[in-house]
């Protein structure tokens, strides 16, 4: 396997900050487990009418039901080796194979990222085609009237009964309804799994960071204990009521770090953008800009924001775990440490 497939498999299967403490056991012959659940996640399994929350470690077999609520994922790993991850808002079902080997999934609708080093060890069914694997990294999405398929290292056949097409490394397809696999060009791909990435929370907000009687700093009070609990949904529930006018930047800043902790950049770059337009100098909005530049491979722009929160708050710890990630990525792990010394000397 190249070093940079291994670097992207490591990232995609990343354990999560709050792991649940017990597995649930719910099935002998089991296929697939949660390796990581973010967020509500649910299982509906064959022969039950109710559904359960899903926890790291719980097993699944087939006829399973599986769907991701709303600002939440789960990375699962099969039997066969096949991981993957499944994005917010996405139902899928868990089929039993024509062949041992192959395992199948009805991607019933969202979004799901696939990484399988195994020859035809996956079929994706979905309402407007199915997608038959050789061996690859690929990105499936279902919307009402099509899917879409991405490619970024293997090769997908995709089938219906309008036609089909072989899609190779780099190349996307739209399979809209009653027609057959259509070549799409797409220019960057992979800024759709940008929601697949690990964020490295760098900023350790309390309760007690937000005092005061408004009903706001209640509600972030409340948020950050569901938070500091590993209860995600309960974290982002305490908030949904939070008024327009707030013109605190911390809390953009702490409902931003909350947004990376289930991959939600694009959202997070809004709040981390308000904070900065209530205050320009503001510390904490750089330090997150800067791990999301790192995360994302931008060496050089995240050094130079981490540089920024540090001279522009040179005691916020967060300011100096920020620039020590970023010299990490640039390999300079003698200014990675020297960095960490400062933070600690100065609290």
């Amino acid at each position: 396997m190249h070093l940079a497939s291994l670097g992207r498999l490591l990232v995609f299967l990343g354990s999560f900050l709050f792991p649940s403490a017990v597995a649930a056991e719910v099935c002998e012959a089991w296929v697939a487990k949660a390796e990581s659940v973010q967020g509500s996640v649910q299982a509906r399994r064959a022969g039950e009418t109710q559904w359960t929350l899903v926890q790291r470690h719980d097993t699944f077999c087939h006829n399973t039901i599986i769907r991701v609520q709303k600002r939440s994922r789960i990375a699962i790993v099969a039997q066969n080796e096949t991981a993957y991850r499944l994005d917010e808002n996405t139902t899928i079902t868990i089929t039993a194979p024509e062949q041992k080997q192959t395992f199948w999934l009805n991607l019933r609708q969202g979004a799901a990222y696939f990484f399988s080093r195994v020859p035809r060890s996956l079929k994706v069914i979905t309402p407007f085609a199915n997608a038959g694997v050789e061996g690859t990294e690929f990105f499936v999405k279902v919307d009402r009237d099509q899917t879409f398929l991405s490619v970024f290292e293997g090769r997908v056949a995709i089938t219906n009964a309008a036609g089909s097409l072989t899609l190779a490394s780099d190349q996307s397809a739209i399979v809209q309804a009653g027609q057959a696999p259509a070549l799409h060009v797409v220019v960057r791909p992979r800024d759709a799994v940008q929601w697949t990435l690990h964020y490295p929370p760098i900023i350790d907000f309390r309760p007690g960071d937000f005092p005061g009687e408004a009903a706001w700093q209640a509600m972030v009070r409340q948020s950050i204990s569901f938070y500091r609990q590993g209860d995600l949904s309960r974290a982002f529930a305490s908030l949904t009521e939070a008024p327009q006018d707030v013109r605190d930047p911390r809390f953009f800043t702490y409902r931003a770090a909350l947004l990376l902790t289930v991959g939600r950049v694009e959202e997070a770059r809004v709040d981390i953008e308000s904070a900065l337009t209530l205050d320009p100098r503001n510390s904490h909005a750089f330090a997150l800009q800067s791990m999301i530049a790192v995360v994302q491979n931008r060496k050089d722009e995240a050094l130079q924001l981490a540089t920024e929160a540090v001279e522009l708050d040179p005691t916020f710890s967060a300011a100096r775990v920020a620039l020590s990630y970023a010299q990490q990525a640039r390999f300079d792990l003698q200014g990675a440490l020297a960095g960490i010394h400062v933070r600690r000397d100065t609290l």
